[in-house]
């Protein structure tokens, strides 16, 4: 997270990431984003 704060829920587990933290999504992983404040991220995809 480059800045803001959001809401990401993965195979319905709900974690807050700030700004400066950093989460790991498992390939195919249902998931969702919800902004908590306006944010900035960063998404790499690695297969």
């Amino acid at each position: 997270m480059i800045e803001g704060e959001a809401e990401i829920k993965i195979s319905g587990v709900i974690f807050i990431l700030k700004e400066g933290e950093l989460l790991l999504i498992p390939a195919e992983a249902p998931h969702e984003l919800k902004a908590i404040k306006r944010f900035k991220m960063i998404l790499t995809m690695v297969r």
